[in-house]
């Protein structure tokens, strides 16, 4: 799910984002990828 190229601070901070956003997040993501 995360860019492998991210440091493990970038994803600490997206997995706190994530837990922090809940559903809504996890859609946005979802979102973001399927227009990518």
């Amino acid at each position: 799910m995360y860019d492998p190229l991210n440091t493990p601070e970038d994803a600490q901070q997206e997995l706190m984002a994530f837990m922090a956003g809940g559903q809504e997040f996890c859609v946005d993501i979802m979102a973001i990828r399927e227009i990518r």
